[in-house]
């Protein structure tokens, strides 16, 4: 039988990956009788011909005009930092906050600005082939044959090379050390103990940086929701059901 009470909630992808990367979550929500928005940032999917041109400000404020109002975010990667972000702004649209693979800053050392900056010589050069690469490199070692045979949501990027250097510069600039403190929404942070791209670690260090919020680790890396789906719609529903706030009104999409 469906769970009861669970809130509205709202998925937010990250850089390189289509809105689609979440259908299977978004699948087993309203299998539950949730109510899900799916956000797009401006660039990727059916937002496509809009230009993707933009700092995380704008694009905080454009999630927040797409987005319902007072629902969970589910924020991965980067649009982890556009949920943390909007929380700290933004406290009468949000309910609560699941930061998937969050960090409050990106490029914490040189060898990740010099990795951010390979990548983005690669989107300059060949945008197509630097986001599939990326995306191969998102699970753990010993995931990602399995993740490369089901294709398990990742479908090739519409994002133009503009866009996806946006997105770049936006994770070389962004710190969200002096935001996180504001939030005063219920959050929780899920990481992968193998992430290759955001280590644990760097979560563990926003769960010191926000007061109240949970920290769990699940034995994956960079895609916890395709690669143990039944631990993370675990730590999900474990979270949406604890905060079980009701909409009061809606924003246009």
């Amino acid at each position: 039988m469906p769970m009861s009470n669970l809130p509205s909630i709202s998925l937010i992808h990250g850089w390189g990956t289509e809105p689609s990367i979440w259908e299977s979550v978004r699948t087993e929500l309203e299998a539950q009788a949730a109510s899900v928005s799916v956000y797009e940032m401006p660039g990727y999917g059916a937002r496509r011909d809009e230009s993707g041109i933009l700092s995380l400000s704008e694009l905080v404020d454009d999630a927040v005009r797409h987005l319902p109002a007072n629902t969970l975010w589910v924020g991965w990667s980067l649009g982890a930092m556009i949920a943390l972000s909007a929380a700290a702004r933004d406290r009468s649209s949000i309910a609560g906050v699941m930061a998937v693979c969050a960090t409050a800053k990106f490029c914490g050392d040189q060898t990740k600005a010099d990795s951010l900056g390979e990548l983005q010589n690669a989107i300059q050069n060949n945008p197509s082939k630097a986001v599939f690469r990326f995306q191969r490199s998102m699970p753990s070692p010993a995931n990602r044959r399995t993740i490369a045979k089901q294709r398990s949501g990742i479908v090739d990027c519409s994002a133009n090379k503009e866009t996806l250097l946006s997105g770049l510069d936006i994770l070389s600039r962004a710190d969200l050390s002096d935001e996180v403190n504001k939030i005063v929404a219920p959050v929780r942070l899920v990481s992968g103990d193998e992430d290759p791209i955001i280590p644990a670690s760097a979560a563990s260090e926003l769960n010191r940086l926000i007061s109240g919020s949970q920290f769990t680790t699940l034995p994956c890396g960079h895609l916890p929701f395709l690669e143990c789906p039944q631990l993370f719609m675990e730590q999900l529903f474990e979270f949406a059901q604890s905060n079980t706030a009701s909409p009061t009104g809606s924003k246009p999409v």
